[in-house]
């Protein structure tokens, strides 16, 4: 099985081309209710991009069977190892699909969710 090299600058670089989908998903701004204008919404910048990869990569090394999907082969300090069948973009929706689970996740147990708790349900 041939592999290749992907830095995680070239990872950073593409999570930025959907800096819009990962601002929907860490930062609500889609759905958010009770915005009242007047504070600013956060952006989605590069070292965001860099500290969520570095969380996603760690739960994927404690949880590498469930990402079989992925075709990660090895973790570096500055970039990964990944087999031919690897696409950037299934990748990232992997990663954007986690991070959204955890976020309704812990919304749900913090109570914080208000369509989670409300009667509608």
């Amino acid at each position: 099985m041939s592999s290749k090299v992907i830095s995680k600058t070239q990872i950073i670089d593409e999570m930025m081309c959907f800096k819009s989908e990962f601002e929907k998903v860490l930062y609500s701004k889609n759905y958010r209710l009770y915005w009242n204008n007047e504070e600013e919404l956060p952006t989605f910048t590069a070292t965001d991009a860099m500290k969520h990869l570095d969380i996603f990569l760690k739960v994927y090394k404690k949880h590498h069977r469930d990402f079989i999907s992925c075709g990660i082969i090895k973790i570096n300090k500055n970039s990964i190892c990944v087999d031919t069948y690897f696409k950037m973009h299934s990748f990232i929706t992997e990663m954007l699909s986690l991070l959204d689970n955890a976020k309704c996740f812990a919304n749900a147990i913090d109570g914080d969710n208000k369509f989670i708790t409300s009667s509608f349900i």
